[in-house]
């Protein structure tokens, strides 16, 4: 059977209900019009707040700068605004007796439950209610009501977004009815499973439905899709590793009615590219998801060798609609093997698995050893986890395999609070090899009273805690971790200082004894900069090192993945100003990615308006740069990198950012990727993360002076090998 395109699958799904044909003149009464707002008004509906009290919008709205499209007739219902604050509100119909199979409607606007949403209520209660598709096309979007028919109902329109409506915070809906045809309908399908992935494609806008699959009496997968027909944007893989020749159930609601059964394939390797190489915008030395959303790192740790990256991932979405923890391992921080998803929704928690940290519990004091090896526990956030009342709490997992399967606690939540986030290490760090003496420390965000908090929380087991302090002032994704102190050439002098931020990475330094972190004095510090977000620390890392590694917020549009991690980072303190100053330097074991070095010939000197660029040899798409120059006294320079560059000012900045000369002079290390800019200035004093222009271009560096002069010491570039081929995910 040939697929037919979203676009007419929808258009014909749309004609059936407005236009009354075929089936409906067998099956029931012509459609029932319960609102399209073509008076110009919101006649007999109450309207509440400031969302909709301007009156249903028509065409494009004044200060609009994307096209609305797929309304009806003159008119539709939008929360959009230009003010400020554009407020909160809603929209409440009048009462209608439920009379046909089915509620449809147009329905558009951001993708949030709960505060952007169509609700069809039934004695004050919401029994049914749907969230937009991430577009300004409304979409025919409908209800199967035939368990309420007879019912008095009411239908609502909820905007619970205050400020600005950008268009991803709106809601946009049209041409209500009853009908006794379905624009949507579930998808049910078994099927016999013959190789490793059951494969379901996807678009990256659209509405979302459930994708359940269950196979030998166990949930398989549970989580939530864009169905797509046609082109999908990409394929969703689902492992079902061990079963074949069984039988599997496949549901998906919320689908465009008409799907066929060739919708559903199966292959013995996940689809997409394998070789990373040929997809022109993929990182080859980031990490980066084989496919779908990806943001903040998760559970690292180090064990026998191999660095645990544990990550939010969403592979069945582009833009995430459902977290569970990825995982891959590598041995050098660079070439990466992607495992199995560790922590899928809805398996090792009652919600989806946020955020936390991972710990090897190397003298088994939670009791979970299962063999010779210590187990690994994973300590997250369980979006439903509490007991006491909905909300989320903390729960922790445990794997005698090395990271491979995980399971649940069965006295899950360890912990219900108003927060999130977890990260878990051993306290004191000198005894974390072999847990001799000492106790579990917990940094987690709490949310109380209106302000952002760090709790800190200790324990024998992993099992129970015990609050023993709380710091202000740091929102999500925290961490406290020890961290060495280095003179000006880099050698540890034998101190160390204890370190705390949160999510945006701003820190502060101090003192902890295992239970209380004591500040030094002064406002938080700042070493990252740019789309950074996230860095979290190794457990157990070598030698006593503190490698650290951030969420890189940097979209890829068109892309079967998106979003990245940062390069790997090894962090110092240095004392500055009476305080130290944290340093974020790139691993040592990125040069072992060093190919070819091409040198532009320094020392020079380049005057106003002239140009020093790298020998034709040293074009690439993955570059590893160093320059160094004396601070110019007037001017700046720009180092330019096809569409894109990075520009030094005088006096003493590097970009928009402080960066003052060392001993006169300023050094840059640049790294360039596909996708991303990275630089690092006067070895560690700031880092700054950028999104490349001209993302995949080869480019060829070129150092030019403006406004002065610039005499430049050092200019060398060494290509960085491909990554090539990335292995395949164990039972490709």
């Amino acid at each position: 059977m040939k697929t037919m395109p979203l676009r007419r699958v929808l258009k014909c799904s749309l004609l059936l209900v407005l236009a009354g044909c075929g089936t409906r003149a067998v099956r029931g009464a012509p459609d029932r019009v319960i609102a399209d707002f073509e008076g110009g008004g919101f006649d007999g509906w109450r309207v509440e707040g400031a969302a909709f009290s301007a009156g249903p919008a028509t065409g494009d709205e004044p200060g609009q700068n994307r096209r609305v499209s797929g309304f009806t007739g003159n008119y539709y219902a939008s929360s959009f605004s230009t003010e400020k604050d554009g407020g909160a509100g809603r929209l409440l119909s009048p009462a209608f007796v439920i009379d046909r199979d089915h509620v449809n409607f147009l329905l558009g606007g951001g993708d949030k439950p709960g505060a952007l949403a169509v609700n069809l209520l039934v004695d004050g209660r919401a029994v049914r209610t749907a969230t937009g598709g991430k577009n300004l096309a409304l979409l025919p979007f409908g209800w199967d009501v035939r368990d309420l028919r007879g019912r008095e109902a009411r239908i609502e329109i909820v905007d619970r977004e205050a400020g600005i409506k950008r268009w991803d915070y709106i809601i946009l809906v049209d041409d209500i009815r009853l009908s006794d045809t379905p624009v949507m309908r579930d998808f049910v399908e078994t099927v016999k499973i013959t190789g490793n992935y059951i494969n379901v494609p996807v678009a990256n806008t659209g509405f979302r439905g459930r994708l359940l699959i269950e196979a030998e009496g166990r949930v398989v997968c549970d989580t939530h899709i864009r169905p797509a027909l046609g082109n999908p944007d990409y394929w969703a893989a689902v492992p079902v590793p061990g079963l074949s020749g069984k039988t599997a159930s496949v549901r998906i609601t919320n689908a465009p009615a008409g799907i066929p059964r060739e919708y559903i394939t199966q292959t013995g390797a996940a689809p997409g590219a394998r070789d990373y190489a040929a997809e022109k915008r993929r990182p080859q030395y980031h990490f980066s998801a084989p496919r779908g959303w990806l943001n903040d790192p998760n559970g690292l740790v180090y064990e026998n060798g191999r660095w645990h990256l544990f990550y939010q991932s969403d592979p069945y979405n582009w833009a995430g609609l459902t977290k569970q923890w990825g995982h891959a391992v590598s041995a050098d921080l660079f070439h990466w093997r992607d495992e199995p998803p560790a922590l899928p929704p809805r398996r090792h928690a009652r919600g989806e698995p946020y955020s936390g940290g991972a710990v090897i519990d190397r003298k088994n004091r939670a009791g979970f050893q299962g063999g010779a090896a210590p187990a690994m526990v994973a300590v997250f956030t369980d979006t439903a986890g509490r007991k006491s009342r909905p909300g989320p709490a903390e729960a922790i997992a445990y794997s005698n395999d090395g990271g491979s399967t995980f399971e649940p606690f069965s006295g899950n939540p360890v912990l219900e609070h108003n927060g999130r986030d977890p990260k878990v290490f051993w306290h004191p760090p000198e005894q974390a090899a072999t847990q001799g003496r000492g106790h579990w420390v917990m940094a987690v965000y709490c949310r109380d009273g209106g302000a952002d908090n760090i709790d800190l929380y200790v324990s024998d087991n992993l099992k129970e805690w015990e609050k023993t302090d709380r710091q202000e002032g740091f929102y999500e994704c925290p961490e406290l971790v020890r961290v060495p102190v280095v003179d000006g050439r880099g050698q540890k002098t034998g101190e160390s200082r204890w370190v705390m931020w949160g999510g945006n990475g701003l820190y502060k330094t101090g003192g902890f004894d295992g239970r209380k972190f004591t500040p030094d004095p002064g406002g938080p510090g700042q070493t990252h900069f740019g789309p950074v977000y996230a860095p979290q620390c190794w457990n157990d890392a070598p030698g006593g090192r503190v490698v650290q590694i951030h969420w890189l917020r940097i979209g890829h549009a068109g892309e079967v993945f998106n979003q990245m991690m940062g390069v790997p980072l090894e962090l110092a303190l240095r004392r500055r100003d009476g305080g130290h100053r944290l340093l974020a330097n790139p691993v040592a074991e990125l040069a072992t990615l060093r190919a070819e070095r091409h040198s532009a010939g320094a020392p020079a000197v380049l005057r106003d308006g002239e140009v020093l660029a790298l020998p034709a040899a040293g074009e690439g798409r993955e570059l590893d740069i160093e320059l160094e120059f004396d601070a110019p006294a007037k001017g700046s320079a720009t180092l330019e990198l096809g569409e894109d560059s990075v520009v030094y000012r005088s006096p003493g900045r590097l970009e928009d950012i402080a960066l003052p000369p060392e001993d006169g002079k300023i050094h840059l290390r640049v790294l360039v990727d596909r996708p991303s800019i990275e630089v690092t200035g006067n070895r560690g004093v700031v880092y700054l993360a950028k999104k490349r222009a001209g993302a995949g271009d080869e480019i060829l560096p070129r150092l030019r002076m403006e406004g002065g002069t610039l005499r430049v010491g050092r200019f060398e570039a060494w290509r960085l090998k491909n990554r090539e081929k990335r292995p395949g995910m164990k039972g490709s």
